[in-house]
């Protein structure tokens, strides 16, 4: 939610929408034609005259608005799907916080300017090519991302990211936080995480 509304995103590859309602039940369109969407975030605080919102598509694209209608492709330097984002007052970043973005080919982006510039995050131990991050959500003190081969990474300021061995190796594809406990969905359980 974001002034006083929902937002949602999806679409196709040339149709892809932003949409926002006030009640959550009736739903009107604030974009059209974008590259099929993945993901929409804001950032919080919102500074004036800065980008509001984050949008990640196919295609390594990475879009920002002020006002959720009109949008600016920015450059992410990568040209695999970038399936979600989260933003979080991180450590060492400022009133600004930071955005992180995840995607297909282990990609793992950081901003500090409300999605302006992006940058990749440092290597990570055990992390290749070949992985796909599917979430990624700030709880609590950290970001925690999730994918591919049972991933489960944290970082406290979205450059800086550690593994932790969960004790699988499937899927994991989405992020909750409630009570002190992560829950985790995957493609075949849904686990439940006590922060570290």
């Amino acid at each position: 939610p974001g002034q006083g509304r929902y937002l949602a995103t999806g679409g196709g590859v040339s149709n892809g929408v932003v949409v926002y309602s006030t009640n959550a039940q009736t739903w009107f369109q604030l974009a059209s034609g974008l590259r099929e969407p993945h993901s929409i975030r804001e950032t919080v605080p919102f500074t004036t005259g800065a980008p509001r919102y984050v949008l990640t598509t196919s295609g390594g694209g990475i879009f920002t608005s002020e006002n959720a209608q009109t949008w600016t492709e920015r450059v992410s330097g990568v040209t695999g799907t970038l399936f979600a984002s989260a933003w979080g007052p991180a450590a060492g970043t400022g009133a600004g916080g930071a955005h992180v973005v995840v995607g297909a080919s282990g990609v793992i982006l950081r901003s500090v300017n409300s999605g302006l510039t992006w940058a990749p995050a440092g290597p990570v131990s055990g992390v290749t090519g070949t992985d796909t991050f599917s979430a990624v959500e700030w709880i609590e003190d950290r970001f925690v991302a999730v994918g591919s081969s049972g991933l489960v990474l944290t970082s406290r300021n979205g450059l800086d990211w550690e593994r932790y061995d969960v004790g699988h190796s499937n899927t994991l594809s989405s992020i909750a936080y409630g009570s002190g406990r992560v829950v985790v969905t995957g493609s075949t359980a849904i686990r439940v995480y006590r922060m570290p």
